[in-house]
C-alpha cells in the first residue's frame, strides 16, 4: 500500500519551472518525428500479414509466457495497493484481497479498467482480463466514503519508490 499523492505533487512543481522554449518545436524535432513516422512506415510493410486464428494463436503463446501477473488497485483517496497474482487467478481473487484491506469489508464495490472504462467481470481469469502481465485497476463503489482503506493499513503504507 502506498500514497500516490506525493509522486503527483513533485511532477506538478517540476513542470511549473519549464520555461516557454521548452515547449516550442525546432527543426532538429520534426526531423526526428520525421524519421520515426518513416520507420514505422517501413516496420508495418514488412510484417506479413495474419488471419485471426494466426493473431489469436499467437496471443495465447503470449499469455502461456506470462505466469504471474502484477495488480495496482487505485483508490479515490489516492492510496494504491499492489500484489502479485497467478495469470490463471480469477479476477473474484483481486477483490477477495482488497476486501481484506477494506474498512467495511461487508462494503458493495466494484472493480474497473480503463480507457474505455471495462467492469471486470468476476469469473474471468486475469489471462482473460488482459491483466497480464501487469495491470491498473480501478476500486469503485456506489457508497462514497473519505475513506476505504482501513486506518491500520495506512501506518503501515511505504512510499511510491519503495513499491
Amino acid at each position: 500500500l502506498f500514497d500516490s499523492s506525493s509522486q503527483s505533487e513533485l511532477q506538478d512543481n517540476a513542470s511549473d519551472h519549464l520555461p516557454d522554449s521548452f515547449f516550442e518545436t525546432t527543426a532538429q524535432d520534426l526531423q526526428l518525428v520525421l524519421k520515426d513516422l518513416r520507420k514505422l512506415g517501413t516496420a508495418d510493410t514488412s510484417k506479413p500479414l495474419m488471419t485471426r486464428e494466426m493473431r489469436d494463436r499467437e496471443e495465447q503463446r503470449q499469455l502461456a509466457a506470462c505466469q504471474q501477473c502484477i495488480v495496482r488497485v487505485h483508490f479515490p483517496e489516492r492510496l494504491v495497493l499492489q500484489s502479485t497474482f497467478q495469470s490463471s487467478e480469477p479476477v473474484r481473487a483481486i477483490a477477495d484481497f482488497v476486501r481484506k484491506y477494506l474498512e467495511d469489508p461487508s462494503l458493495d464495490f466494484h472493480l474497473y479498467i480503463t480507457p474505455p472504462k471495462q467492469l471486470l467481470q468476476p469469473l474471468h481469469t486475469l489471462a482473460e482480463a488482459k491483466l497480464i502481465p501487469a495491470a491498473k485497476v480501478f476500486f469503485g463503489s456506489t457508497v462514497h466514503r473519505d475513506r476505504y482503506v482501513r486506518v491500520d493499513m495506512l501506518q503501515r503504507s511505504s512510499s511510491r519508490s519503495e513499491a
